[in-house]
């Protein structure tokens, strides 16, 4: 998407009612059949009812009262989740759209747009599964992938030294990537779901 995915959620924000609170970490939910009541710190806010959109891998860093059935906590821990990490790095020359992948380092590359129709200077570079960010070196920072990706793509005039590195476990707020289904492990979709009270799951 020109100008960032960050544009989506800034679209959908814009239709909401009141601002949305970034940087508020809940710590405590209320609950009832009827009501809810959020809390953080400086902050609670009350009401009919709470979508509850977190990760499973932090639920448990949120304490529900009265407590979450076993029923709840078993469906989350049923969700297995994957691993990913994305370098960026700026370009010192104008480049045109590109995608590349490298199939023996399993990790692809891009140049794009941006909003106003010129290319942006950087590439991007995305990989994803333990197993490929333990190849690249990625907890070690972003030299080795470095190397691979000028090895691909040396029709790039690189700008090593602004590399930078996203790895979405060490994201707080996530600790991972993205939810996955796992061969002969089954994700309890129904259980997910389940409202408890006035509490939405999605």
């Amino acid at each position: 998407m020109a100008g960032g995915n960050l544009r989506l959620a800034e679209a959908l924000a814009e239709r909401l009612p009141g601002p949305v609170r970034t940087r508020h970490a809940v710590g405590r939910v209320d609950w009832t059949a009827e009501s809810t009541t959020v809390k953080g710190q400086g902050f609670e806010v009350s009401g009919d009812a709470t979508v509850v959109t977190v990760p499973a891998t932090v639920l448990r860093d949120i304490r529900f009262e009265p407590a979450l059935a076993e029923a709840k906590l078993r469906a989350n821990r049923s969700v297995d989740y994957g691993h990913a990490a994305k370098l960026s790095v700026p370009l010192q020359e104008d480049a045109e759209p590109s995608s590349v992948m490298s199939v023996p380092d399993r990790f692809w590359c891009w140049t794009a747009r941006g909003e106003g129709g010129a290319v942006q200077p950087v590439v991007s570079s995305f990989t994803g599964s333990a197993a490929a960010l333990e190849a690249l070196g990625v907890a070690a920072g972003a030299g080795l992938w470095l190397d691979h990706l000028a090895e691909l793509r040396p029709d790039l005039a690189l700008s090593s030294e602004g590399a930078v590195i996203t790895n979405w476990d060490d994201d707080r707020w996530v600790r991972a990537a993205y939810s996955v289904e796992l061969a002969g492990r089954a994700c309890d979709h129904t259980g997910l779901v389940e409202p408890t009270g006035a509490l939405f799951w999605a």
